[in-house]
């Protein structure tokens, strides 16, 4: 048995569905674990390894997308899986830190985030989201226009300084 999951297979008829992993119950984040709500278990729904199986990673980063741990499992499809939880092989630098239950790309399938919970850790840092602005289409073609225009002046203003010297 492995060591930081606790597996119970259930046969469950025939499913093809794509979408991914469905996952029931909560897990908790902290600066040493994750821990898995009791009850907490994901069903095993879509074959994206083209063998009957759905591949999952489990795991958790801190805020600069250091891995703290992480676990890659493939579950027989379909099937049922419990999990209780486990301790970092990491320490984080900066808070938030996030857990996460990913099902594979393959199979002609993307990658999807089945579950995610985030917790912090007082003992370090906490990073703040930054926001990037974005911009429309009509957004780009007015900074490209003024890209364009600055281009041309800074081209113009460096001939103009070359005749002076």
């Amino acid at each position: 048995m492995n060591k930081y999951l606790a597996f119970a297979i259930v046969a469950m008829g025939c499913a093809s569905s794509a979408s991914a992993i469905t996952v029931t119950g909560s897990a908790t984040v902290t600066c040493t674990e994750w821990v898995a709500a009791p009850g907490s278990y994901g069903d095993f729904d879509r074959d994206n390894t083209g063998m009957g199986f759905e591949a999952i990673t489990l795991t958790v980063t801190d805020a600069v997308g250091t891995v703290l741990w992480s676990l890659s499992y493939n579950g027989g499809v379909p099937s049922t899986q419990t999990w209780s939880g486990a301790t970092y092989s990491a320490s984080p630098a900066y808070s938030p830190i996030t857990f996460r239950v990913i099902s594979n790309a393959g199979n002609g399938l993307p990658e999807q985030v089945a579950y995610q919970a985030t917790g912090t850790c007082a003992s370090v840092p906490t990073l703040a989201p930054v926001n990037v602005p974005t911009l429309d289409a009509a957004g780009l073609g007015t900074l490209a226009g003024l890209l364009g225009a600055a281009g041309v002046f800074w081209q113009r203003r460096r001939r103009t300084s070359k005749k002076a010297d």
